[in-house]
């Protein structure tokens, strides 16, 4: 609608306002602490605007509020702790902000049910608090591209409604926290660009929904297990920029649905399976930078990809044509 301006604060009169929706407009200034009045909205959608400073903290005192959606703004500072506490939110979108500071060790602990939390890229730092735990309905949740820091939560684990989990680019350390077992529905996963050490789980062929796995640049090691071909629906693998050795799965070439497959800056040696020839969705394969040797396969869908996907192995040939 292309509207601007501020937000009036005698916006506050229309007491039976149920839905303030006037997101992807140009309004700017302060969110005004007169909306708090409205105490029968049940949706607030003031998201792809030009709002700046804080959120103010009587934010959390809305009675029935479900749906609360900030994103795409200019607002800083910390998040309330008092929003945490709104037990009938469903919908929370704080992404694409300025705000920093820690998330409140409560935080879950009332929002039993809501499913959808995204306050990724943002300025946010510290632990994810343990009692994200109890927020079981969650079924997306973005912490992308922020500073959080300390172990993998393992407490995600008790998510089992989670789809989505975006953990990218942050500082997590230690391992991949063995959660795969419960998460049976996940379908994408995003833990590239941290710190992680150690394996890939051992039991991430259970897995069985994943579409996209995305555990690139980080400091994982050891051999992939072949079981990692149980996953028949993934379409989406990147494990670049890490320390994986041994040789490349032959079980690879069960994922017949693949069409990403970035295996590179390794120290993957061998051959490059044969069994990779059955992947004929394959758009993107990558393994340079590794230990490779032998010849490349001349078999669809190798004959499409250039020579940028193989350089800088140890000695990697292409077939002789007859």
């Amino acid at each position: 609608m292309n509207l601007s301006g501020t937000i009036p604060p005698h916006l506050e009169n229309l007491s039976f306002l149920a839905s303030l929706r006037i997101g992807k407009n140009n309004f700017h200034g302060s969110l005004p602490i007169e909306l708090a009045n409205l105490r029968r909205l049940k949706s607030i959608s003031l998201s792809n605007n030009n709002f700046n400073g804080e959120i103010p903290s009587c934010f959390g005192s809305f009675a029935e509020l479900q749906n609360l959606s900030l994103n795409d703004n200019s607002i800083s500072g910390i998040i309330p702790p008092r929003i945490f506490n709104s037990s009938t939110l469903r919908l929370f979108e704080l992404d694409r902000n300025q705000l920093s500071g820690y998330l409140p060790s409560t935080t879950g602990k009332w929002l039993s049910k809501l499913k959808f939390l995204m306050l990724g890229v943002n300025e946010l730092s510290g632990s994810i608090p343990t009692s994200i735990s109890n927020a079981s309905q969650l079924t997306i949740l973005s912490f992308a591209v922020n500073s959080f820091s300390g172990y993998s939560p393992t407490d995600l684990g008790d998510l089992v409604s989670l789809r989505h989990l975006y953990l990218d680019s942050n500082k997590f350390a230690n391992s991949i926290p063995s959660i795969s077992a419960r998460l049976t529905y996940i379908l994408q996963l995003n833990l590239s660009s941290n710190y992680l050490k150690g394996s890939l789980p051992i039991d991430i062929g259970k897995w069985k929904v994943v579409t996209s796995i995305d555990f690139s640049q980080n400091q994982l090691s050891a051999e992939i297990s072949r079981s990692i071909g149980d996953l028949i629906d993934l379409t989406n693998l990147s494990l670049s920029g890490n320390r994986f050795q041994g040789s490349i799965p032959k079980s690879f070439g069960s994922l017949i649905g693949l069409q990403v497959l970035d295996l590179s800056m390794n120290n993957f040696s061998g051959t490059i399976p044969k069994s990779l020839e059955k992947l004929l969705c394959l758009e993107y394969f990558n393994v340079s930078f590794n230990r490779l040797q032998e010849e490349i396969p001349d078999e669809r869908p190798f004959v499409n990809y250039s020579i940028q996907s193989f350089i800088k192995n140890k000695a990697l040939c292409v077939a002789p044509r007859l």
